[in-house]
């Protein structure tokens, strides 16, 4: 056994030197011992050598060192559309053989699947298999660096570690390569299992040109770029805006017929632009014979050119009653203006280019998707369009949307800092087990969203289920995370990923450890937030009481479970007595979204109502040139924000 392969490790070993000094104080107590009794004499030795002893054990820090038998395999499966479909199959077929035939108990499989995003789809376990889970969303780009990191992410410290990446090397994000050095600096290996295939009868739509801009009612000429590995039959349909163009007037039918020969052709398309704004064209390519061409996926191409006209505004609202008045005065200010919901915002940059400005009114963070917040400040900071949110209940901080990309596009901060004087909220989490696939890794990401949507200022508490629970635990049940305030949110998220969630009999302990934090603090709004699968028997009726006397609010999120309506009705049942909200959930992406909007419950705090008359602070030329008298216009509330430096302001008092 080599010194590395022992079990007791020091992370400061040249102390061990001074365990030499035993022979010098043997050596002097030999000298000493006739001076002294038998038992005083080897009392005194065996005195000397223990503090040595504990000296070098101070100095050394040693720790044991666990090792386990196993060997946890993280699987990488590329599911790019690069991959043809049959390979994909072949490749989890063959991967799920070879797991099966794991040497020992103690190995483990993990399985991360991979396009422009990884995603876990498999956790470390003995019992995994190898699964594709859920599709990665974007399958047209592929990051495999990314996946490499998150497997080093999951990996288990007690057990070898190896990657096995199954993938055609045809990586268009990051580098593989990088993320594959800090797999060696981990002393973790990453063997290759190369997906290869060649496709002899191949057309590829290589782009369109056209031009970034044109005036309405400009003709432009538009060049198809084609290529083909070998000659190839077919008919191309060019549309603009998802309306078919008539490429060939004289003949029926609207596509052109072409001839793809080996290598590029370039296919010119004169057309005239009458509407204003985006104009998307999408050209596909079909061949007369399948068999001319083997991916289908790689047959179409876009462009977008924006045609130049008058201004116009995008109101995204909820309601259209909430801003009919609004776009009153946008219409008599001669503004032109679309209004639209947020599910109605489909088609990202290429939609919202269209118009000059955006103005979100009273919309909560929820109410978007992840990939529509990035498109909505890409459209700011990338393309230079003009972003307005209206105050009211689900705006700024108040709807969720501190931390957002969104607060980064605005000329305000969402999170007020601790000198503006406000009522805080408090958000107690109670953490149970939850029996879905991968249930404690949805758990710790709805936490982190929860947490992630309240201000610095609010309190924030998590509880679980723990055996090794401490000396203030209820049956076991403990804050994983004190009530505190949120401040950076660095100890919160932090704290998140420590969960055990362990399986609780029932609800009235952590019910109670909520009710006993959030009572002893000075709050405005408290709220608690129960993620479980149902099981644990329900609270007593008594402490449901005490929570409508303290008017603190529970709701109840359900997610996985065994189908049980027993089980449903008593979740639905304690969110129903106490105010708060019922949630079943199967989809577990949807989790964030369902934490961020309760989180909003607490971040309420952030709005100040009374009666407030505001008055222009300044004359100078600017948006507020023109309002010279308010009259006796007034508002009820307004939604705490603080100023962000180093931006041009305009006061009002």
């Amino acid at each position: 056994m080599t010194l590395a392969e022992l079990p007791l490790q020091f992370d400061q070993p040249e102390w061990l030197l001074l365990l030499l000094l035993i022979v010098p104080i043997v050596l002097m107590a030999r000298r000493s011992i006739a001076g002294l009794g038998r038992v005083k004499a080897y009392s005194a030795l065996v005195l000397r050598i223990v503090v040595v002893l504990l000296l070098t054990v101070a100095l050394t820090e040693p720790h044991l060192v666990r090792r386990g038998e196993g060997v946890t395999t993280t699987i990488i499966l590329d599911r790019s559309q690069s991959v043809p479909l049959s390979l994909k199959a072949d490749s989890v077929a063959f991967l799920r053989q070879a797991a099966q035939a794991k040497e020992e108990d103690e190995d483990r499989v993990a399985v991360i699947t991979v396009a422009r995003d990884a995603s876990i789809s498999a956790m470390p376990d003995e019992n995994s298999r190898v699964t594709t889970g859920i599709e990665p969303g974007d399958l047209t780009a592929t990051n495999l660096a990314s996946a490499v990191r998150l497997a080093l992410a999951i990996m288990p410290d007690d057990t070898a570690n190896r990657i096995v990446l199954a993938s055609d090397g045809n990586e268009t994000v990051d580098s593989v390569l990088a993320a594959a050095d800090l797999a060696r600096a981990n002393d973790v290996p990453v063997d290759i299992m190369l997906l290869e295939y060649e496709h002899r009868n191949e057309v590829t739509f290589d782009r369109i040109i056209a031009p970034a801009r044109a005036r309405m009612g400009q003709t432009v000429n538009l060049k198809l770029v084609m290529r083909g590995q070998s000659e190839t039959e077919g008919r191309i349909t060019l549309t603009m805006n998802g309306q078919a163009l008539d490429l060939t007037p004289d003949e029926a039918g609207d596509s052109l017929p072409v001839t793809v020969p080996v290598g590029p052709r370039v296919i010119p398309i004169s057309l005239s632009l009458d509407d204003a704004g985006p104009q998307k064209f999408e050209a596909i390519f079909e061949p007369n014979d399948s068999n001319d061409d083997m991916i289908v996926d790689n047959n179409r191409a876009m462009a977008v050119t924006f045609v130049g006209s008058e201004g116009k505004v995008l109101v995204i609202d909820d309601n259209p009653a909430d801003t009919e008045a609004f776009r009153a005065a946008l219409r008599e200010g001669e503004i032109a203006s679309d209004r639209l919901e947020p599910g109605g915002l489909i088609d990202g940059l290429v939609q919202l280019s269209g118009y000059d400005a955006v103005v979100l009114a009273n919309v909560p963070r929820h109410a978007f998707d992840e990939t529509q917040v990035r498109e909505l400040h890409a459209y700011v900071h990338d393309l230079g369009g003009g972003l307005i949110m209206l105050g009211g209940e689900y705006s700024f901080g108040a709807g969720g949307w501190i931390n957002s990309d969104i607060e980064k596009a605005m000329p305000v901060k969402f999170n007020p800092p601790q000198s503006r004087q406000m009522v805080r909220g408090a958000l107690a989490l109670i953490m149970h087990s939850c029996e879905m696939p991968q249930g404690n890794y949805w758990g710790q990401k709805v936490a982190e969203a929860a947490i992630n949507a309240l201000s610095r200022l609010d309190y924030v508490g998590l509880v679980e289920y723990a055996w090794n629970a401490g000396p203030n635990a209820i049956n076991n049940c403990t804050w994983a995370l004190p009530l505190s305030i949120v401040g950076d949110k660095v100890r919160a998220i932090n704290a998140t990923k420590q969960l055990q969630m362990g399986d609780m009999p029932d609800f009235d302990p952590s019910l109670q450890l909520a009710y006993n934090g959030l009572t002893n603090i000075q709050a405005g709004k408290r709220h608690v937030i129960i993620i479980s699968d149902g099981d644990p028997a329900p609270p007593s009726q008594q402490l449901l009481a005490d929570y409508r006397k303290a008017k603190i609010s529970i709701t109840t999120v359900m997610v996985g479970g065994h189908g049980s309506t027993q089980d449903r009705n008593r979740m639905r049942d304690v969110a129903d007595k106490t105010g708060g909200n019922f949630h079943s959930v199967q989809n577990p992406k949807k989790l964030p979204a369902i934490f961020i909007k309760e989180a909003e419950v607490v971040t309420r705090s952030l709005i100040q109502e009374g009666s407030y008359q505001p008055q222009v602070a300044s004359t100078l030329p600017g948006p507020t040139e023109g309002f010279r008298d308010l009259g006796e216009i007034g508002i009820g509330g307004y939604v705490v924000t603080a100023q962000r430096k180093g931006l041009a302001q305009t006061p009002f008092v």
